[in-house]
């Protein structure tokens, strides 16, 4: 399911990140999250406001796209991958690879959104190795 969550599964997953973050202040279990997001030097401005009759400008030049995977700790460690490619599940699974070469001696817990990325059949498929 994509979009907005129902309110009981939303209330659900609250209640879940809850426990984590307690579990990982604990020392139980390390907890991180998992985003991704794009630069470039072409802005993206949806709506803006001005005088009726008026016009705002904003100046910018053709530039290529920077992407940017990162995983962040709650204690503000981020480890962040950057690309001129695209981020796609297949990336998203190397940067995971990169991140955690090794089991460590705590469960790893990994919280992402629900983007079409992060619900791939390689996704999945890395969920199995891992745990």
């Amino acid at each position: 399911m994509f979009g907005k969550p129902q309110s009981q599964e939303y209330e659900d997953k609250k209640a879940e990140l809850k426990e984590l973050k307690k579990q990982d202040k604990l020392g139980k279990i390390n907890l991180y999250y998992l985003d991704e997001t794009g630069f470039t030097l072409i802005p993206c401005v949806p709506y803006g406001w001005q005088e009726i009759g008026e016009y705002v400008e904003i100046p910018s030049r053709r530039s290529n796209r920077l992407n940017v995977l990162g995983i962040m700790g709650r204690n503000n460690y981020l480890q962040a991958y950057v690309s001129n490619q695209s981020i796609n599940s297949d990336v998203v699974v190397a940067c995971i690879d990169a991140f955690f070469p090794k089991k460590t001696e705590v469960p790893t817990i990994i919280v992402m959104d629900q983007a079409s990325i992060h619900n791939s059949n390689a996704i999945y498929e890395k969920l199995e190795e891992l745990r």
